[in-house]
């Protein structure tokens, strides 16, 4: 509707841009349409040199290319041109991992994000996950484990017993009571009073605990799905290891991922800290850096237009983002 006010044609759909070109406005100065054909020119070369030498990523995506020439090929070099441009832009070197985490600033680097999304059929939530590096997702398994450590006992398995055993009593006093041994009703009325006062404090506990679980339900959540990420990780790098070395690749059950994940998450602690003291002790071994009188600078800058990809793509402001 606001396109069709200021009589504009409407800007494509989030991820169903092809090329460059595309996410350049139709108003755009000819310096920005230019960068735009170069960097689709680029991208095509790019889709024909991952048909002849597919990385990892691409063959996970959709496997082997089609050797003949058509209309499959096409479409292989097509999708793969429109995520491996994405992941040059970006700066993307891991062969084994299709696309990093979402992009900030540029917003044709975010279309190109959600444009190879499309291209590597990843449902939503898969995309996210698939995007997210391995600190991130180590960080969601951190982050409910810490809250888990806080939360209230889970008691259940003590109500449901405290339960069986009250109305064990209770059944016992009736049937000691009716077949008149009186001695025998009285214990079992004592003991099912007893357990009648257990089973108080434990639904308060339970019901503490069901409180936090529902407010805590998304964490989790996040973090069972953050745990299969990094299971399918490991579990991808062990299959190509072995297969490497000709072995038979283990497969790793749920359990003995569970049973390594406080090691993962430790070592993503200690390195995050290391490079954190790397990071400060840079930062105060770092030179004074002299710089140039303004007057100077200016007096020696030379005009005239130059061309950058960088700033050609900041240049092109793509009128999905309205």
């Amino acid at each position: 509707m606001l396109h069709g006010r200021l009589g504009k044609e409407p800007a494509p759909a989030r991820g169903q841009t092809r090329t460059w070109a595309e996410r350049a406005p139709r108003d755009a100065p000819d310096q920005a349409l230019e960068a735009a054909r170069r960097l689709d020119a680029r991208q095509a070369e790019l889709g024909r040199q991952l048909a002849a030498r597919p990385p990892e990523w691409a063959l996970r995506a959709w496997g082997v290319p089609p050797a003949r020439a058509g209309a499959l090929r096409e479409d292989w070099e097509r999708r793969a041109a429109v995520v491996e441009s994405y992941r040059e832009a970006a700066g993307i070197t891991d062969p084994a991992q299709a696309i990093g985490p979402v992009p900030a600033g540029q917003a044709q680097l975010r279309e190109a994000f959600h444009a190879s999304v499309v291209a590597l059929e990843l449902p939503g939530d898969q995309a996210l996950l698939r995007a997210m590096g391995r600190g991130q997702l180590e960080a969601q398994v951190n982050t409910y484990q810490r809250a888990a450590a806080l939360a209230p006992r889970d008691v259940s398995a003590e109500l449901a017993a405290a339960d069986r055993r009250c109305k064990d009593d209770m059944v016992r006093a009736q049937a000691a009571r009716e077949a008149g041994r009186d001695a025998e009703a009285d214990t079992a009325g004592i003991l099912a009073e007893e357990t009648a006062g257990e089973l108080a404090v434990l639904r308060v506990a339970d019901a503490a605990r069901r409180e936090w679980a529902e407010a805590h339900a998304s964490e989790a959540a996040q973090a069972r799905a953050a745990e299969g990420e990094l299971r399918r990780r490991d579990q991808a790098e062990r299959v190509a290891q072995a297969g490497a070395d000709g072995q038979e690749p283990h497969v790793e059950t749920g359990e003995e991922f569970r049973a390594r994940l406080p090691q993962i998450v430790a070592g993503a602690e200690a390195r995050y800290a290391a490079e954190a003291d790397t990071a400060e002790l840079e930062a105060m071994n770092e030179p004074a850096v002299w710089q140039q009188p303004e007057s100077q600078a200016q007096a020696e800058a030379t005009p005239g237009p130059s061309w950058e990809p960088g700033e050609a793509m900041a240049d092109m402001d793509f009128e999905a983002e309205i």
